[in-house]
């Protein structure tokens, strides 16, 4: 054979070889084509995407759609041929976009098998719904190919978790404000019981005739009696509202102290009182003195640290709800920036929530409710002033 034969014979046999690897390309594809056709029209494969109430539709890496449902209508209100071809974001609420397209990158790149997202998809006309999506990696040779998704609709699911969102705030407001209410009745209320009840007592320790002895009992077994009304309607309320009152636990079992008895109980003891009602001040001050106490007033807790500044007590006897300064920011201000390790018993006619715990927290040592009786109030002084606790600053 000569070289011109070899030359045409080469020249031949090449454009056959490549025709014939154009043939198996082309083969291949009408296989591919062919499969997947077969798929989507495979029983099994029909009857998941008729049972699924969303739609189910596949993308390439580059999120080009490249399959849909026949539910993509109901949902979005597009046909099969208008989706097919098109870049899932055209989908997407433009708000969503950024924050959708960098999860599907994220989930690419750590090549995460499955996800679930929650977004805002937009539908024919511009009407907006949230559904939930996911997103399955589609591999081929072992190489990552695309996306599987499955898309529903969960507006109504979200709507009822906005609303339940929205009802629980309401409702914790409404609890806050009860109570609140219920913290500024209590105080109303035991404020002028206080005063009443003390100034019953103390008039029962200066000389009177029989008669007026009579009249004094009296009104303080009213009193009494009014407070413990007071105090149940109260409790009723704080029972709705998951609160209840009661005193700080502690261990009075050497501080009992017999009524009628204290008489120079404390005495060369130095008491500060910061009270801003006049007759509160009065009633707490005078007990003390019958006591044998020295007793310095203060009207609010800014003027109590001034004194507290220059002077030290024994005991710091502290209202709470009070003007200008309350109790709960004085007494942070004397144990972190005066370093006062002074006993504070905190006494208030509001029942406040957590009021205990509170007054604990920031450095107090026992607490108490007004109107007070005379026994446990010294039973408390007396458990109080041996203790001198360091506090942490």
């Amino acid at each position: 054979m000569n070289s011109l034969s070899l030359t045409l014979l080469g020249a031949f046999g090449g454009a056959f070889l490549a025709a014939l690897a154009g043939l198996c390309r082309t083969w291949r594809r009408e296989r591919k084509a062919r499969t997947r056709a077969k798929t989507a029209d495979d029983p099994q494969y029909r009857e998941l995407i008729d049972q699924f109430s969303g739609v189910i539709y596949s993308t390439d890496l580059n999120g080009v759609i490249d399959f849909v449902s026949p539910r993509v209508l109901s949902l979005t209100g597009y046909y099969a041929d208008e989706v097919v071809g098109r870049h899932f974001s055209f989908l997407v609420d433009p708000a969503d976009l950024p924050a959708v397209a960098d999860h599907y990158t994220q989930q690419v790149q750590r090549q995460m098998p499955e996800t679930t997202l929650e977004f805002q998809a937009v539908m024919r006309g511009g009407r907006r719904i949230w559904v939930e999506q996911i997103a399955v990696l589609r591999s081929g040779k072992g190489a990552l190919t695309g996306f599987q998704c499955f898309v529903r609709d969960i507006s109504d699911k979200n709507s009822l978790r906005v609303a339940l969102e929205t009802t629980g705030l309401q409702l914790r407001d409404a609890r806050q404000v009860e109570e609140q209410f219920l913290a500024n009745m209590s105080h109303e209320i035991r404020t002028p019981m206080n005063g009443i009840q003390g100034m019953t007592r103390l008039l029962m320790e200066t000389p009177l005739t029989a008669q007026q002895q009579e009249w004094v009992g009296s009104i303080h077994g009213l009193v009494d009696t009014l407070g413990v009304t007071i105090n149940d309607i109260l409790d009723h309320s704080k029972i709705k509202s998951g609160q209840l009152r009661g005193a700080l636990p502690t261990d009075r079992s050497q501080a009992a102290v017999p009524a009628g008895s204290y008489e120079g109980l404390l005495k060369d003891r130095r008491f500060l009182v910061i009270e801003d009602n006049p007759i509160n001040q009065q009633i707490t001050g005078q007990v003390l003195r019958n006591a044998g106490a020295g007793v310095t007033l203060a009207d609010d807790g800014e003027q109590a640290i001034r004194v507290l500044a220059r002077e030290r007590f024994d005991l710091i006897i502290m209202d709470l709800q009070m003007p200008v300064m309350d109790g709960f920011e004085a007494t942070r201000q004397l144990r972190q920036q005066l370093r006062l390790e002074t006993p504070i018993l905190a006494m208030t006619a509001s029942a406040i929530r957590d009021g205990r715990r509170r007054c604990l927290e920031v450095g107090m040592n026992d607490y108490m409710l007004k109107p007070f009786e005379i026994q446990e109030f010294f039973e408390r002084i007396t458990q109080l002033l041996p203790a001198m606790i360091r506090f942490p600053v």
